[in-house]
């Protein structure tokens, strides 16, 4: 499967905002990932943000996706 001009934007854009934060704020640890490997860790990056995220709100009445 081909990267598309999203996926190649996404791409870009993480890779400059990664390499601006530099190494001496943060310890940056990169490997390559196969597809499967790939999907299964941002998935599950996903949810565990979704969930902060929903935590955060809990307090209120309605929540809009």
């Amino acid at each position: 499967m081909t990267e598309g001009i999203y996926e190649e934007l996404v791409t870009q854009l993480v890779t400059q905002k990664i390499n601006s934060i530099g190494d001496i704020n943060f310890y940056i640890n990169r490997s390559k990932l196969d597809k499967e490997e790939a999907s299964s860790v941002l998935s599950k990056h996903l949810a565990h943000t979704i969930k902060n995220a929903l935590n955060i709100i809990k307090g209120e009445n309605q929540i809009e996706l």
